[in-house]
């Protein structure tokens, strides 16, 4: 499980070249506290959350800097899943095993872009952490199974996958739904712009100087970029 977490993070920090401060399995936790939390977490379903980045602020003086503490939730059934695929070519991945892959990167996407932007002293929206979350989702399952002859299938299969045949767990409160529902068709629009790109191989360069460009600006600059497109 360890070594998939190592290469996502891995993949995300080539991506965006932000610096790596602290390691996602440090702040691993297989218990979800009942309250207390704010919450960005998987939309991927269950009767419960299957993954989810905990974040608590600490109570302190009014002169102390505030304390924060993180925690990055997978549920048992996600590490089960992890462990197994290791050992499989993605093409060999279950519709589970696929599933657990996508709800780690999702969360280790939110631990690093909430440090990345906290440690800039900004504040980190949990619409904006779930919109970059569905972007990074698409690319790394997009990017571990890309392959020249077949990239449009690839693509076009992750699409439906990801943006057209999810559906919402039942239990989510209606901010949650709705926020991930605006998050799914924000991330949407960045994926289709892009779409042409990310089939061509000499034009993926591109796509990242973009999404390096995407990851730093603020929230208010990325939901203005986003409902322009």
């Amino acid at each position: 499980m360890f070594r998939v977490i190592r290469q996502i993070e891995q993949a995300l920090h080539q991506l965006y070249h932000f610096e790596l401060r602290v390691p996602a399995e440090f702040f691993l936790i297989d218990v979800m506290p009942n309250e207390g939390f704010a919450i960005a977490g998987s939309k991927w379903g269950g009767q419960d959350w299957q993954g989810a980045l905990l974040v608590y602020n600490e109570e302190q003086s009014p002169d102390e800097e505030p304390e924060i503490s993180l925690g990055i939730y997978l549920s048992e059934g996600v590490r089960t899943h992890l462990e197994t695929l290791e050992a499989k070519s993605p093409d060999d991945w279950s519709h589970d095993e696929v599933a657990a892959f996508l709800t780690a990167a999702e969360e280790i996407s939110h631990f690093h872009y909430f440090i990345h932007h906290s440690h800039g002293g900004r504040a980190v929206s949990l619409l904006e952490m779930e919109v970059q979350g569905e972007l990074d989702k698409f690319l790394l399952l997009y990017f571990v199974k890309w392959n020249a002859l077949q990239a449009e299938s690839v693509f076009n299969h992750i699409y439906i996958q990801l943006f057209e045949t999810y559906s919402l767990p039942l239990w989510l409160n209606p901010d949650q739904r709705v926020r991930y529902q605006e998050a799914s068709k924000l991330s949407q629009r960045f994926i289709r712009k892009h779409r042409a790109a990310l089939l061509e191989q000499g034009k993926i360069p591109t796509v990242f100087h973009e999404l390096r460009r995407f990851y730093r600006w603020g929230a208010i600059e990325k939901l203005s970029y986003l409902s322009s497109l």
